[in-house]
């Protein structure tokens, strides 16, 4: 289960509360799927049950579900500027293909938000990007950057000063001498091409997935004026951390110029431009009688729409025919079945208001039919191997 710890001050700053100590915090975090796993001082350590939920791994998802909780749901992403052009070499196709990004200006970096843009970025990458390989993030001190950008590919010579260093290295080099180059550098391994973005005047300022540069990657306090890339290979991980990025920035009061990402080839978002941070609008529908069907209990349809409401859905509402329609927020992909809005709404309702019922009868479980079929066909190889295994040894002793 993902883990994290944040600053209480932090935490309690951006949900615009008062600290309830940490009986009170835990009962704030019970809706959340997520439980107070200990405190040092400022810090708090909090473990979330939920795996489906990358947005609520950082301070600013997890105050932001307890701000809508108490509040209702906010609009995002929704006062974006005129998007900066971004394009990319066809030769990405077969090595990194896919990138999302954004610029904020307007908030101003301190010790505790860095803190916690590193927290979200090291999280994000290690855990939903799969150690880099789905997804890797870079922020980037934009005032340096020469717009418009480039995503491209260069020889391995090619130099950029590594985040940390004070010379030109070569990419290979970076790969061979840095620590993050050893560590990422299998994600590269065999090419002689390496993907990277550069400005409008040629200056490489970042090395996906391994590092940045030196000049516009040492991000610190007093910063007002961030450049952010997520490239990776698979495109619904790219795209949703970088909304989940802008959307966490914003509530921090920037505001957010998206990108117009040009790409030469086909993509699932399209191909002449792609715009990013994409506004996910997830639909998800319950039929008439559903909700009751399955909480067990009649809700007025006025609790049900503000419950949704308090869970942040971009919107909500119901048809004439009774079918309970919402959009998730963009920054929220987890919505796959009805069930998962029913959920929404006993979350937000209040787990707790429900009256316990125990089960009426009593049955012996076991494994579905298709499972134990599963289990048989998996046996198969291993049971294969040990026959392999065993001619073998038969006929080596023969031999002998």
């Amino acid at each position: 289960m993902p883990k994290i710890e944040v600053s209480r001050r932090d935490l309690l700053g951006l949900a615009g509360l008062p600290d309830p100590g940490d009986e009170g915090l835990e009962r704030i975090l019970l809706p959340l799927k997520a439980e107070l796993d200990g405190v040092d001082g400022d810090a708090l350590k909090i473990e979330l049950k939920d795996t489906n939920r990358p947005d609520l791994w950082c301070v600013e998802g997890v105050a932001r579900a307890v701000r809508c909780l108490a509040l209702g749901r906010e609009d995002h992403l929704a006062a974006m500027g005129a998007p900066l052009e971004l394009s990319v070499d066809p030769a990405l196709r077969d090595v990194r293909p896919f990138i999302a990004g954004f610029r904020a200006t307007g908030w101003t970096l301190d010790e505790e938000g860095l803190a916690a843009l590193l927290a979200v970025q090291e999280k994000l990458a290690d855990a939903f990007g799969r150690k880099r390989s789905l997804a890797a993030i870079g922020f980037h001190r934009a005032r340096e950057i020469e717009f418009p950008v480039r995503y491209v590919t260069v020889p391995d010579a090619s130099l950029m000063v590594p985040l940390g260093g004070t010379e030109e290295m070569s990419l290979r080099r970076i790969l061979l001498e840095t620590e993050k180059g050893r560590e990422f550098a299998h994600l590269l391994a065999g090419l002689d091409r390496f993907p990277v973005l550069a400005d409008a005047g040629g200056r490489i300022f970042s090395f996906p997935p391994v590092l940045n540069s030196n000049t516009t990657g040492r991000v610190r306090p007093g910063d007002d004026d961030l450049f952010c890339d997520v490239t990776g290979t698979d495109w619904e991980t790219v795209q949703l951390t970088a909304t989940i990025l802008a959307c966490n920035l914003e509530d921090r009061g920037a505001r957010i110029t998206p990108l117009a990402v040009l790409y030469p080839y086909d993509v699932p978002g399209g191909r002449a431009a792609v715009t990013t941070p994409v506004r996910f609008a997830d639909t998800l529908e319950v039929p008439a009688g559903g909700v009751r069907r399955l909480l067990g209990v009649e809700l007025p349809p006025d609790r049900v729409l503000t419950a949704l409401d308090r869970m942040d859905y971009a919107s909500v509402g119901l048809s004439a025919d009774g079918t309970l329609r919402g959009i998730l927020p963009p920054y929220r992909r987890d919505g796959i079945h009805p069930v998962d809005m029913i959920e929404d709404i006993a979350v937000s309702v209040g787990l707790d208001s429900f009256e316990p019922l125990l089960p009426g009868d009593f049955s012996i479980g076991r494994s579905a039919p298709v499972e134990e079929l599963a289990d048989a066909v998996r046996t198969i190889p291993a049971t294969m191997a040990t026959g392999v295994a065993a001619t073998s040894s038969t006929l080596s002793t023969q031999g002998m």
